[in-house]
């Protein structure tokens, strides 16, 4: 394959790495003292769903049954973590 690395193909590299990887790795951080680990941990376990979700909307991708069987798996974590916190 050839690749002419240009200022573009720069730009958007430096892109993905900052905005996809530093800022949400420093936001993670900082949510990590803000609210703590247990709430941190939800919030990143429902990422996954809230990029399908936005998929779906924006990108008007299609998912099977499977699929929305993982969602509701991935989303009953929280709960199941958050049984019997209240005794």
């Amino acid at each position: 394959m050839d690749v002419t690395v240009d200022i573009t193909v720069v730009i958007a590299f430096l892109a993905i790495v900052i905005l996809g990887t530093i800022l949400p790795f420093c936001f993670y951080l900082s949510a990590l003292t803000k609210i703590g680990a247990v709430y941190t941990g939800l919030m990143t376990s429902v990422e996954p769903v809230t990029a399908t979700v936005l998929a779906a909307i924006f990108l008007g991708t299609a998912y099977a049954r499977i699929d929305i069987v993982g969602f509701v798996l991935v989303l009953s974590t929280g709960f199941i973590l958050n049984v019997g916190k209240g005794k």
